[in-house]
């Protein structure tokens, strides 16, 4: 059986220093069929932080070059490793319809292979791992959650995407 994995982060993310050369090269060192580069795009923080009027809910910001450096740096490593590996070009998206132009922008760049859509963020909330937790009552953890499933229903309806990731 060949392995495959399909939701990786690089030193494009805010959430990973790795280095993509080297994850490229453990993930042919392991011999998985396929690998996906996945950095984090979050539709709704595209842009540097000078452009949002709000950014009380809001820790990154600049998503779209995060998006130019990864994608590029994908593409150009696709060529390197294509006899080794099948690389693929990907992103994990988040919040697509916080900023629906955005994520048409995202979907329609046809350096991409996958696209993972993703909801870290309900509107007007804090992305969910920064979420003090104990300040939460029951009743409003549910009223979280309830939020939640209606905007990833909405972003499985829109449907412009490979793969749902992190349900709940």
């Amino acid at each position: 059986m060949k392995l495959v994995d399909c939701h990786t982060h690089t030193q494009f993310s805010v959430d990973s220093a790795a280095n993509i050369t080297q994850m490229i090269e453990k993930a042919i060192s392991l011999g998985l069929a396929a690998y996906a580069v996945t950095d984090h795009c979050e539709c709704n923080r595209w842009y540097p932080e000078s452009h949002y009027e709000d950014t009380h809910f809001y820790r990154f910001f600049n998503f779209g070059d995060n998006f130019e450096k990864s994608v590029s740096a994908v593409t150009s490593l696709k060529e390197k490793y294509k006899d080794k590996l099948n690389l693929i070009c990907g992103v994990e998206m988040g919040q697509a319809l916080q900023d629906i132009e955005i994520a048409q922008k995202i979907v329609s760049d046809k350096r991409l292979d996958f696209v993972i859509g993703s909801l870290h963020q309900v509107t007007n909330n804090e992305d969910f791992a920064f979420i003090d937790y104990n300040s939460y009552t029951a009743e409003s953890i549910y009223e979280l959650l309830e939020q939640y499933f209606r905007e990833v229903y909405d972003m499985i309806v829109w449907g412009k995407f490979d793969e749902l990731g992190h349900l709940t």
